[in-house]
């Protein structure tokens, strides 16, 4: 209420932005929101655009997913699980033909990095992080020229910070029993 809509998009040359809020309806993408996306892939299509590039909160993407069970046990989840998998994932699956997708999201309470990232090498990538007031704090610049998408990822207390695709699935697998402490 008091900064308006939570739901929102806009075009920017190559490029199709929308947020979404995965704190509505328990997670789930459904109303008016499933339809305010179903539109915006739609217009991404039809105009030709290069990307399309989905702001979430929540990983809706992570909850169901089996190659990532275990691997974020302190990502915020919906109660009664979302419409990820039965509905949203395979809507985009219509579209990775004909633009790439890129899912981000925040809400990342596992340790040990900052990011995660995961091209599903299907048209999706899925990008996740989050400030935790850590030494190991970063942030993600996306930068695009020409609809070529690249990242830059900056510290903010100036320690060593890989480029963001070098925090993947294996990177988490070999090391997401960390025992730092979560500082939410």
């Amino acid at each position: 209420e008091n900064f308006g809509k939570t739901c929102f998009s806009f075009r920017l040359l190559t490029e199709y932005f929308i947020f979404l809020d995965t704190e509505e309806n328990g997670g789930s993408i459904t109303g008016d929101q499933l339809s305010f996306l179903k539109s915006g892939l739609e217009t991404a299509s039809s105009e030709g655009l290069k990307n399309f590039l989905l702001f979430s909160h929540r990983p809706i993407w992570a909850e169901d997913d089996s190659l990532l069970k275990g691997i974020f046990t302190d990502n915020t989840r919906s109660v009664m699980g979302t419409n990820f998998k039965k509905e949203i994932e395979p809507l985009m699956r219509n579209y990775c033909t004909k633009f790439h997708i890129w899912w981000f999201s925040g809400s990342l309470g596992s340790f040990p990095a900052s990011f995660f990232y995961h091209n599903d090498q299907n048209g999706i990538t899925y990008i996740q992080s989050a400030i935790r007031d850590m030494p190991r704090d970063a942030v993600v610049t996306v930068l695009v020229d020409d609809g070529k998408i690249r990242f830059e990822t900056v510290s903010l207390n100036n320690n060593p910070v890989e480029p963001v695709e070098y925090y993947n699935l294996q990177f988490w697998k070999n090391n997401h029993n960390t025992s730092q402490p979560s500082n939410f």
